[in-house]
């Protein structure tokens, strides 16, 4: 199976994915109740900024690459279907998603999907990449990971437990 996708494709959508995400943590922390949970969205809110800037600093250093013509609608095709069904790489879904959160469970549920969602796009995205360029999906699978353990761990405290709150 060739190479289909470069490691700067996945930065640039990780880039999306992290302006959108953003946007999410920032809304659901504003009407948070439970002052862990909306310090703890107001924390992840701050964190994605700071991937959007530290992705944008590693797409310099990756090299762009495009299709073959007589491969670009297949390529194209299969880069929509592979991250087309993720939630934040659509412009102003953050937003539209943490408006559909009715309280800090449900908040807290999408956050935790959310995060398992990039992992799974980025774990696929990496297959297609060549090998040299792969550090830098696992890089952004690290950090994904590292919200999905913080947010889970809210969750299993108790951070939510209240239908309300």
């Amino acid at each position: 199976m060739g190479n289909l996708f470069s490691a700067s494709e996945a930065v640039q959508i990780g880039i999306q994915i992290e302006k959108n995400g953003r946007v999410f943590y920032a809304a659901v922390a504003a009407a948070a109740l439970k002052k862990e949970v909306k310090t703890l969205f107001e924390h992840l809110a701050k964190e994605e900024e700071g991937h959007e800037k530290a992705f944008e600093h590693m797409l310099v250093s990756l090299r762009k690459t495009e299709p073959p013509e007589s491969a670009r609608e297949e390529y194209n095709a299969y880069l929509k279907d592979l991250a087309g069904e993720h939630v934040f790489i659509q412009d102003g879904s953050g937003a539209r998603m943490a408006s559909g959160a009715e309280n800090d469970a449900q908040a807290l549920d999408l956050a935790i999907g959310f995060e398992k969602d990039s992992i799974a796009l980025f774990q696929k995205m990496k297959e297609w990449v060549p090998e040299w360029e792969q550090a830098a999906i696992d890089s952004l699978i690290a950090q994904e990971k590292d919200h999905l353990k913080t947010l889970t761990n809210v969750k299993m405290q108790g951070g939510s437990n209240d239908a309300t709150a």
